[in-house]
């Protein structure tokens, strides 16, 4: 339903209805939705621009293995002079690559 209201297929596009969406979908560990609700937030697209919202939301899919919300969680850490990031799941190993040609140290748990 976020991804309806996000591109308006069918519907008015809005915003907030799709980042309303995502949320319920990212609440119940839909890793894509995490994904995009994080991407919501770094944008302030339906709700209010958040780095701390969106970090906490690329975490989430990040945990799950979503290699794109992973290099996202680095790049806005990266972007706050964070040199370190946790992951609990996997991590790809051309993701480390490029965590660590940023000097970024990942604690793989």
């Amino acid at each position: 339903m976020g991804d309806i209201y996000k591109s308006s297929d069918g519907v008015l596009q809005n915003d907030k209805t799709a980042a309303k969406w995502f949320q319920r979908a990212a609440t119940r560990g839909d890793m894509e939705a995490q994904f995009k609700l994080g991407m919501f937030y770094v944008h302030g697209r339906g709700v209010a621009q958040s780095d701390v919202e969106a970090a906490r939301w690329f975490e989430k899919a990040g945990d799950q293995g979503h290699a794109v919300a992973q290099t996202q969680l680095g790049t806005l850490f990266l972007r706050q002079g964070q040199r370190q990031v946790r992951f609990h799941g996997p991590v790809n190993l051309n993701l480390q690559v490029f965590f660590a040609s940023l000097g970024i140290n990942l604690n793989l748990t």
